[in-house]
C-alpha cells in the first residue's frame, strides 16, 4: 500500500513549529507542533523519548504514525539546513 502525504508550515514561534499535513490530494486538517532545535541539542532526551511526545499531535484529524512519517522528512531537512522546510511531502 502507497503512502503519500503532505505537509505545510503554520508558524514557528521560537524554536517550536506547527505544521499542518494530511494525505496528498485531501485536505490538510492533521495538526502537529514539534521542536527539532531543542531534540537536536538534546539528543540523550530524544533517544529515551516517545516520539509522540517529540511529535505533538494538536488534533485528532490525523494519526500519529502519519505525522511520524512527517516528522522524518522535517527532521532529515532541518539536519541539512538548520531551518525549518515550508512544505513538502512523504511518499513510500
Amino acid at each position: 500500500m502507497a503512502i503519500c502525504l503532505h505537509f505545510e508550515l503554520v508558524k514557528v514561534v521560537d524554536t517550536v513549529a506547527v505544521y499542518r499535513f494530511g494525505n496528498c490530494s485531501e485536505k490538510l486538517d492533521g495538526l502537529f507542533e514539534v521542536d527539532i532545535h531543542k531534540s537536536l541539542f538534546q539528543k540523550k532526551v530524544l533517544e529515551d523519548t516517545p516520539l509522540s511526545e517529540i511529535v505533538k499531535l494538536l488534533n485528532q484529524k490525523q494519526s500519529q504514525s502519519k505525522a511520524n512519517y512527517v516528522f522524518s522528512k522535517i527532521m532529515k531537512h532541518y539536519q541539512k539546513y538548520k531551518e525549518y522546510p515550508q512544505k513538502g511531502g512523504y511518499f513510500a
